[in-house]
């Protein structure tokens, strides 16, 4: 999976031109666009996409696994 953030759409497919070019063994498989991010690297933004406040990250906090109670999926990193 690659994740990228760019200005435009239309930079998306200049991307996936390069890559083909440099990567011709890869397949892109599926795509999504976010047209409005509410949260970008632990800031809140407003409509205007400035920031409106903070939202600390935990990187190593457990994650909670849908649909098997209380259990968890614990990271570990250093």
């Amino acid at each position: 999976m690659l994740v990228v953030w760019l200005p435009s759409q239309q930079d998306a497919l200049s991307l996936e031109a390069v890559l083909a070019a440099k990567l011709p063994w890869l397949e892109i498989t599926g795509r999504a666009v976010t047209l409005r991010t509410v949260k970008l690297m632990g800031r809140l933004l407003d409509s205007a996409g400035r920031d409106a406040g903070r939202v600390p990250l935990d990187f190593w906090a457990a994650v909670p696994v849908p649909g098997h109670g209380d259990r968890s999926v614990h990271r570990t990193g250093g």
